[in-house]
């Protein structure tokens, strides 16, 4: 490829980092020069001299660009663009041509080429172009590790991360799940506890019974015995037929409280008498019913401290608190922010008939040093608004609200564009145990890992 410009200053990326790329050219001399100036920015470059050649490199290195001239003998690169895409729709083509004239040049494009140059190449514009197609790859395949991962767990209503608290989590559920047990799902607001309750009820010979969630702060407490047990036709005015309550309705299956703690005092009684006997009557009825209903409570409140206050019933909460399911925040669970993360994007974008998005690295940080007061259910309104805001396919910081975006955490991050989530990782562990005085009890437990875990993780990067 002759008639190039003078080379930028080569800055050499290390081994085992060094993107693959493929370059062609039929003329073997500035073949040969221009592999040595790629190769000096750091490309794991593989020469071929026609298409046909490069096609057989491209299915079997995989590379993130492919550099090939336009005209050539036999295999073109217009034939070489339109073949290698369908092998590898992560690679970007970027085609130059001192012959071809803006017709071409609109051609390729239209045809998928990342990019087109004219020849003689201006060798700055050629490395900005080349560094912008690895790091797509870069990021394309990261987002690929993501939902392969995502792909892995049980679908759309899985208890999605990796980290230690979540398979902790799992294996509780699986183990309470089949016992029928009552249960108390305990943790912060957002952290999505209706979700933990869905996955007990899915474990248990009940799995395939309705599962029936009432709010208890949602409806108004003069509504709630008619909501729980039902009324009969004139029990009160307005009722003009009778009506099923949620203990009617989840029959057979499992009956989730949400907020029980808001529950009122004097109802609370009435309910641990369907608890235990499995029966109630309705308003305005005389007959009982008899039912068989599992019932999960949840509560984000400190329920042994209303007992003391006199607000909840102490013989209600041992008969719920069988067993605890505490659902761990956010901050908790490490990186499992990432995957939740794309797991929401993905989906929204979807609805919005919009191509998927990528995350990038300075997103990847700023989501990870953020501390998620509002845990899961925050997340998934930030990625809402990013899916709709978002200018393009790549979501950055600007894209995120301003108490993440301007985060002082993840300003102090020290990841570049083009990052992998390893080395984000890296830098927010690093960050953590900076921020704990170096104290790795402390910053095991913020990061949602354990103590070994986090040793590892040191001694892999020589710290240890």
């Amino acid at each position: 490829m002759e008639g190039v410009a003078q080379a930028p200053e080569a800055v050499v990326q290390p081994p085992d980092r060094r993107p693959r790329l493929v370059l062609v050219d039929d003329e073997a001399r500035p073949r040969a020069a221009m592999a040595e100036t790629l190769a000096r920015w750091g490309f794991d470059v593989a020469e071929a001299g026609d298409g046909a050649a490069a096609l057989s490199l491209i299915r079997s290195l995989r590379p993130a660009v492919v550099v090939s001239d336009l005209f050539m003998p036999g295999h073109d690169g217009r034939w070489l663009l339109e073949e290698g895409l369908a092998e590898s729709d992560d690679a970007a083509f970027v085609i130059v041509s001192g012959r071809g004239g803006i017709a071409d040049a609109v051609e390729v494009m239209k045809a998928g080429a990342f990019d087109f140059l004219p020849k003689p190449v201006d060798l700055r514009r050629l490395r900005l172009t080349l560094e912008r197609a690895a790091d797509r790859q870069r990021a394309r395949r990261e987002v690929e590790r993501l939902r392969r991962q995502l792909r892995e767990t049980e679908g759309d209503r899985a208890l999605i991360g990796e980290s230690q608290p979540i398979r902790e989590l799992r294996a509780l559920i699986a183990r309470v799940g089949p016992t029928g047990a009552s249960a108390i799902v305990a943790g912060e607001s957002g952290v999505g506890k209706e979700l933990v309750a869905r996955a007990v009820a899915a474990q248990s010979p009940r799995a395939e019974g309705p599962f029936v969630a009432v709010n208890c702060a949602a409806v108004p407490a003069a509504l709630l015995e008619s909501e729980f047990f039902g009324h009969e036709r004139g029990a009160f005015t307005g009722a003009d037929a009778r009506k099923l309550g949620s203990f009617d309705l989840a029959d057979g299956g499992t009956l989730f409280l949400d907020e029980i703690a808001e529950l009122p005092v004097d109802l609370q009684a009435k309910l641990l008498r369907a608890l235990e006997e499995q029966r109630f009557r309705r308003l305005g009825g005389s007959e009982e019913v008899r039912v068989d209903v599992r019932v999960l409570a949840a509560t984000n409140r400190d329920l042994q401290a209303a007992v003391a206050e006199g607000r909840f019933r102490l013989d209600l909460l041992y008969r719920l608190n069988v067993i605890t399911v505490r659902v761990p925040p956010l901050r908790e669970r490490g990186e499992d922010v990432l995957l939740l993360a794309q797991h929401f994007l993905d989906g929204y974008r979807r609805k919005m008939g919009r191509r998927p998005a990528e995350l990038a690295a300075e997103t990847r940080a700023a989501l990870c040093a953020y501390g998620w007061p509002g845990n899961v259910r925050e997340l998934r309104n930030v990625m809402e608004r990013a899916a709709i805001l978002v200018d393009g396919e790549v979501v950055r910081r600007r894209d995120l609200p301003d108490e993440l975006a301007g985060s002082a955490a993840a300003q102090a991050l020290p990841v570049a564009e083009g990052a992998t989530l390893a080395e984000v990782e890296q830098a927010y562990i690093l960050e953590v145990l900076r921020r704990c005085g170096g104290n790795q009890t402390r910053a095991a437990q913020r990061l949602g890992i354990s103590v070994r875990t986090l040793y590892n993780r040191l001694h892999e990067w020589g710290m240890g």
